[in-house]
């Protein structure tokens, strides 16, 4: 299992998914048709922004994410931030290449509507991209390295050394029904 799958299966299992699964490290290889909307979002890039991420920021590796997630979600409700429900789904930027680094610079946290002061460990950023290419892949975690690959390869080295990761579904009797948004910042 890729680094960028194992990362977001500990974040499901923290984000309370019941999750029967056999790690693999062999996936299906993604479709042309998958391939094709990847190049697309390459191609037509769009803008991403949030203007209000609360986050914590942790150094450590992706088998530390669901303990992260952990103190997020404590700091969170300790804190008493609002303009966030139970429902909402956290982003994972990640400084660097989580196919060729164990030790990675990351952010976890939520994007929150209004502004809200909030104290260390917390922090407010503001996520804003002119470019990115937004994927939303359907299926199990073990295929997200071959879509960041795919990505890579269809940016031509335009791809910032970054990538946010956000979980928006997940079907622990479904794994085509797990939906995960990958965004990679390009130059």
């Amino acid at each position: 299992m890729s680094r960028i799958s194992w990362m977001l299966f500990t974040a499901a299992l923290a984000c309370g998914a019941a999750i029967t699964l056999v790690p693999t490290t062999q996936s299906a290889p993604i479709g042309e048709r998958e391939r094709t909307q990847i190049r697309d979002a390459v191609e037509r890039p769009s803008p991403f922004r949030h203007e209000d991420f609360v986050h914590m920021s942790f150094r450590g590796s992706m088998d530390q994410v669901g303990e992260f997630y952990a103190k997020v979600r404590q700091e969170f409700e300790t804190q008493k931030v609002p303009g966030m429900n139970a429902n909402d789904r956290p982003y994972l930027v990640i400084h660097g290449d989580p196919d060729k680094s164990r030790d990675l610079n990351m952010d976890l946290g939520f994007a929150i509507n209004g502004r809200h002061e909030v104290k260390a460990p917390l922090k407010t950023s503001r996520l804003d991209f002119a470019k990115v290419a937004r994927f939303t892949h359907r299926g199990h975690f073990s295929e997200l390295s071959q879509v960041h690959q795919q990505i890579d390869r269809d940016a031509r080295g335009a791809a910032e050394d970054m990538v946010i990761l956000q979980l928006l579904s997940y079907s622990s009797s479904n794994p085509e029904g797990i939906e995960t948004v990958l965004i990679r910042p390009l130059k």
